[in-house]
């Protein structure tokens, strides 16, 4: 496999205007590829948690494409992921965030589900279900897939033509599109006429079904897909989840249908407005919502006389991307090696314990869905075992997806609320030491009632942004409450 020199290197991690400002037109080709800057490790990728709602009420997170002079690349970013995305951006009005996605969902559909990880008796392989929300329909969802599916058909042309499809209307539709070989038994029968009689029997096959279960769903308009997953006795909602949890879905009827095996991602993109309109609570309450990963995404740039991608030369980028699939292709069980899981130990609790109310609801499977992420990452850089840097990768994106979810469903009047602000920016200041019941009755001057005490605590957890808990004082006979700053 080609090394990167240094310019390569830095292009992939600067933006070109930091490399002019800061070393004009210095020959970057024979610098020492150890040049390389490092990102910054800090001690706990979950408990940088910057304000991400801005004084407009709008969505302000984000997930720093290059490193510059006001701070560093994302670990989001890293690998490969990160440089086909810096190789894309100056070419697309589409959010970094958006392509990586798109890239990382394409990626872990095209190497199938023989990579996974084992939690407990279950297999998760690198499939992923996401969907790109824009605060309006010129957040530029839709952008980001242009550029992702012009490599992946310089990549595997077949693929991209035959496993990308659109068009969810049932779960039998989808079960059809990936089926299993279908057989019957055939009687073989002796004499004729009245003397005619079945000696035994054969099987013969009736549908060969599918050999290539790989298929990634791609739904620009994912509020047509939520529509008719609301319909009565639609059963698309069931086996959407079942596809994510084991990847081998069928139907309870008299001839039921059967997918074995097959390895389906999906990629939604709709806008906040419309999601709000199609979601139910009863997705909420069903899981479906906590299969996908949400990500809040905005247009980056205005580029008038649009981009050029498809005139680039991407060879280099394509062989890189080749060389990881063939490895993934045939890779089998992912591990954690040492220090991984010495992080993940670090982490588990967190993200096990999650949020309550509604943004729990959304946000309930964070160990699996940033365990996938991690072996993508981790395949990406044709490794077999999953290093720390991958699961800082990984938590980063899912940190990212944590606060899109909480901004897109949670309860805007939370955040209008002066108290409510007031304990949020007073939780914060104790980094994570928390405060008893009674602790915040005296914040507040005793001023509030225990009706509006509560309104602001129940809201609060609903959203997603505290937990409350109870630990035993030391001499005190019952537990005492204590509130602490979910991050």
């Amino acid at each position: 496999m080609k090394k990167s020199n240094a310019a390569e290197i830095l292009l992939r991690n600067f933006s070109p205007e930091h490399l002019e400002r800061v070393i004009g037109e210095f020959d970057t080709s024979g610098l020492a590829q150890e040049s390389r800057t490092k990102t910054k490790q800090p001690n706990n990728i979950l408990d940088d948690d910057e304000n991400f709602i801005n004084e407009d009420g709008e969505f302000s997170g984000d997930l720093k494409l290059y490193s510059d002079n006001e701070g560093e690349a994302a670990f989001a970013f890293h690998g490969l992921a990160g440089e086909v995305v810096r190789k894309i951006d100056p070419h697309t009005e589409a959010d970094p965030k958006a392509t990586l996605i798109t890239f990382l969902s394409a990626f872990g559909n095209i190497i199938g589900d023989s990579a996974h990880f084992t939690a407990g008796s279950r297999k998760h392989p690198a499939r992923i279900f996401t969907v790109v929300v824009g605060a309006t329909g010129k957040g530029r969802k839709g952008t980001s897939l242009s550029p992702v599916r012009h490599l992946f058909n310089a990549i595997n042309p077949e693929w991209e033509k035959e496993n990308i499809v659109s068009g969810l209307s049932s779960g039998e539709g989808i079960i059809h599109a990936i089926r299993d070989e279908e057989t019957k038994k055939v009687p073989i029968t002796e004499g004729k006429g009245k003397e005619k009689r079945i000696v035994d029997y054969e099987v013969t096959i009736s549908d060969e079904g599918v050999k290539d279960k790989r298929m990634f769903v791609i739904e620009e308009e994912f509020g047509k897909t939520l529509r008719v997953a609301k319909r009565e006795g639609n059963t698309l909602s069931a086996i959407i989840r079942e596809l994510w949890d084991t990847g081998s879905p069928r139907t309870l009827t008299k001839v039921p249908l059967r997918a074995t095996n097959s390895h389906v991602s999906i990629l939604g993109q709709i806008t906040q407005e419309e999601l709000k309109k199609e979601f139910t609570s009863t997705d909420l309450v069903n899981g479906l919502a906590n299969r996908f990963l949400w990500l809040t995404v905005k247009r980056s740039k205005l580029l008038p006389s649009g981009g050029d991608f498809h005139n680039i030369d991407i060879s280099m980028l394509v062989n890189k991307i080749k060389e990881a699939i063939e490895f993934a292709s045939i890779t089998t069980e992912i591990t954690r090696d040492d220090e991984a899981e010495k992080l993940w130990e670090e982490v588990y609790g967190p993200l096990s314990t999650g949020a309550g109310g509604l943004i729990g609801a959304v946000t309930s499977r964070a160990e699996a869905q940033t365990m996938r992420l991690a072996c993508i990452y981790a395949l990406l850089d044709q490794s077999h075992v999953i290093k720390p840097t991958h699961l800082k990768a990984a938590l980063d994106l899912w940190k990212f997806s944590f606060k899109s979810a909480r901004f897109i469903f949670g309860n805007e009047a939370v955040l209008e609320h002066p108290n409510a602000m007031k304990l949020l920016r007073e939780l914060k200041a104790r980094k994570g030491r928390g405060m008893t019941r009674n602790e915040v009755r005296e914040f507040f001057n005793r001023n509030l009632s225990k009706k509006e005490l509560d309104f602001i605590t129940d809201e609060l957890i609903s959203n997603g942004f505290i937990r409350v808990g109870k630990v035993r004082m030391e001499g005190a006979k019952k537990p005492t409450q204590i509130i602490t700053l979910l991050e």
